[in-house]
């Protein structure tokens, strides 16, 4: 909250347009302008902090795509894809990764939350 009421009063203060619906707080754009702080306070200060032995898993996967499969993963982190299943789920566990897919497919997508901070690419690995 605190990322995105600073970014309303920059804009504020910058002379933008005031809000369409005096209902409203903030702008919609102010929401996408305070999510890469956002993301990365909670990368380093809750996920990171909280999972330290996490923390290789996650920056391996810096600049990859959004949407994993275990095949994929398994060759990012260089284990198996049993391997990678299960330290996929350890992530899902704790909210990084969403688990898309079939039981016999599955896919692991991470939330818009943690793209900004590892530079994630929208798509899927191939």
């Amino acid at each position: 909250m605190n990322c995105l009421r600073d970014s309303q009063v920059n804009r504020f203060e910058l002379g933008s347009e005031p809000l369409p619906d005096k209902s409203h707080l903030f702008a919609r754009i102010t929401f996408k302008e305070a999510l890469p702080e956002v993301s990365k306070v909670r990368l380093e200060q809750t996920l990171y902090a909280e999972n330290p032995t996490m923390k290789p898993w996650l920056e391996a996967l810096r600049g990859e795509k959004t949407s994993q499969t275990p095949a994929t993963l398994s060759s990012i982190w260089g284990i198996s894809e049993e391997e990678s299943v299960q330290r996929a789920t350890a992530l899902v566990d704790v909210g990084f990764f969403e688990r898309r897919g079939s039981r016999q497919a599955p896919e692991f997508w991470v939330p818009f939350l943690y793209r900004d901070a590892l530079d994630l690419i929208q798509g899927s690995a191939e």
